[in-house]
């Protein structure tokens, strides 16, 4: 596990980590000067106003050590990246329009896409792009509660690294990277948060953490498939949601608190719902990822013993469906009121 954590990644561990500690009381000092400041809404899980925005804490460390990297790859992110999360952090101060907001996204992974990975097929290019764009925007729906989506993306990094071993790549090191960022984050974004992340480092986090599972399964260190089980509570709590509100046709554009997430994080609190989720992860999860790196089992399986349990919480909690009496009558633990 020492050489794991060796020269430059324990360089990269340390400075997100420092950088992100460093940042996030400034930037809660400073969100309120500069209207970054989250109020409650429809779509909200918290009560009291907070300072929103310390996703930047995440965002700067790590473009920082894209900007400098010796590899394209890195170079191109820190482009793309940089673009999205100024976007973000536009948005939270001025709100812009959704459509704006979108066709930066839709330019930024094109042109992201084609730079990074320019031998591939034009399919692909498509195929890779939608599945970003699709990813961008969930990992940003997933940024509800206390510490959900920092700590999925910490575990994620430090799950591939896991399984992985030492890559003794630059691509390692930006894992680190991000896992250090997440985690002095988190350690300000727990039950109950003091700070919000806001869309500047959620969006950053949703093009980084696709952008770097594609580069680990077209280096051939990581299946792309084994990154879609580690990420699989996103992927699987938006699109279920996504597609019951479209069923039963919602206004699935419109405002709501119905994922998966959103309705335990009511029942039983932020808290609850995050370790739970974080457990998850631990439990089933990492284990099946194991099994799918060694060819343990087929993939197909993998995936239906990770879906399965989601998918009865999920009808259990009516995730995606609208809200009715029964919904309304469960009142958030102290943890949701934050």
């Amino acid at each position: 596990m020492f050489e794991l954590v060796s020269g430059l990644p324990l360089g990269a561990l340390l400075g997100g980590l420092a950088g992100s500690l460093l940042l996030i009381p400034l930037l809660i000092r400073l969100a309120p000067g500069v209207r970054l400041v989250a109020h409650p809404n429809e779509r909200s899980s918290h009560v009291n106003p907070t300072p929103t925005g310390g996703g930047i804490a995440i965002a700067l460390p790590v473009l920082a050590w894209c900007a400098v990297s010796p590899e394209p790859f890195g170079r191109y992110l820190a482009i793309g990246g940089g673009i999205i999360a100024l976007v973000g952090l536009m948005d939270d101060v001025l709100d812009l329009p959704a459509l704006f907001r979108f066709l930066t996204q839709i330019t930024v992974i094109g042109w992201f896409i084609s730079v990074a990975w320019p031998e591939a097929t034009l399919l692909w290019h498509l195929t890779a792009g939608l599945g970003m764009l699709w990813f961008v925007n969930l990992f940003n729906f997933m940024d509800g509660i206390d510490g959900l989506a920092a700590s999925q993306a910490l575990l994620y990094c430090l799950g591939v690294l896991l399984l992985t071993g030492a890559m003794l790549t630059w691509t390692e090191s930006l894992l680190w990277m991000v896992a250090g960022s997440c985690l002095g984050f988190v350690l300000f974004n727990w039950p109950p948060a003091r700070v919000f992340m806001g869309d500047a480092g959620a969006l950053l986090l949703g093009l980084s953490l696709p952008a770097l599972a594609i580069e680990l399964d077209q280096t051939g260190y990581l299946p792309i498939s084994v990154s879609l089980l580690l990420l699989l509570v996103f992927i699987f709590d938006t699109s279920w949601t996504l597609g019951v509100r479209v069923i039963t046709r919602q206004k699935f554009t419109t405002a709501h608190r119905s994922h998966l997430y959103q309705r335990l994080a009511i029942r039983y609190g932020h808290l609850r719902t995050t370790i739970g989720f974080i457990l998850y992860f631990v439990v089933v999860l990492l284990p099946l990822a194991w099994l799918m790196t060694h060819g343990k089992l087929g993939e197909g399986w993998i995936f239906l013993a990770a879906i399965v349990p989601i998918l009865l919480l999920s009808l259990a909690h009516s995730a995606g469906k609208a809200p009715n009496h029964a919904d309304s009558a469960d009142q958030p633990d102290t943890e949701a009121s934050t």
